[in-house]
Order: C-alpha cells, then sequence, then structure tokens
C-alpha cells in the first residue's frame, strides 16, 4: 500500500512516541521492541521493513530523553495533521497503549498516554 509523505511521518511520529512509552519506566527491552514493530504494522499497514526502519531510527538516537522524542513527535504530528482523521487518531492511541502494556503500564507511561489524548484532541480538532 502506498503511503503519502504526511502519512509515513505521522507514523514517524507514533514511533518517536512509542520510544517515548517504551523508555518511560527506564525499560527498553526486547518485549517492547518485538510488539511495537509487530503494532506499528497491524495498525497503520506498513511494510515490516518500514517498519523496522521507523524503529531502528528512533532507538538509534536513544540518546533523546522521553521528554525530546515527545516533544519531536508532537511537532511532526502538527506539522502533518492533514493526514490526521478519526480513525488515525485512534489508531494512534491504540498503538501506544498496547506499547505501554507490554510490560505493564507504568505510572510515568500512564501520564504520557493522558498528555498524548489530550494533545492529539488539540491538534486534531484545531
Amino acid at each position: 500500500m502506498e503511503h503519502s509523505p504526511e502519512e509515513l511521518n505521522v507514523s514517524r511520529a507514533i514511533a518517536e512516541l512509542a520510544y517515548a512509552i517504551a523508555k518511560a519506566d527506564g525499560v527498553l527491552d526486547d518485549q517492547e521492541r518485538q510488539a511495537f514493530l509487530q503494532i506499528l504494522t497491524q495498525e497503520f499497514e506498513l511494510s515490516e521493513t518500514t517498519a523496522r526502519l521507523r524503529f531502528e531510527a528512533i532507538f538509534q538516537s536513544a540518546n533523546n530523553s522521553v521528554e525530546v522524542a515527545y516533544q519531536q513527535a508532537i511537532f511532526l504530528l502538527q506539522r502533518n495533521k492533514k493526514a490526521l482523521n478519526a480513525e488515525v487518531v485512534s489508531r494512534c492511541k491504540t498503538v501506544l497503549l498496547k506499547v505501554a502494556e507490554v510490560s505493564g503500564v507504568s505510572q510515568e507511561e500512564k501520564r504520557i498516554l493522558e498528555r498524548f489524548n489530550k494533545d492529539i484532541q488539540q491538534i486534531y480538532e484545531g
């Protein structure tokens, strides 16, 4: 399936957010990585290669703090908001929740999820 540049940027933003979620509890394990790849390919219909490239680019820049990753993702979503619709917003929320649930939702992950829900609504409705 062919994706527009905006759609690919949204998937990149979700990869950044998944990184923030996975790293928020201080543990970034292989189980979270595998879950993320599977979720991204299923929810955003990306090829496994594209999903892996997105994922690896994020995790190679692992020097990014959770906050930096989060801010970069929100910036990408704002810049590519024309690719957002109710279905995409719902899929974004699903992906992040599934990544958080892999090793149990920590308080910090819950905080990021709640913050994202507010931010994505403002972007989408704004």
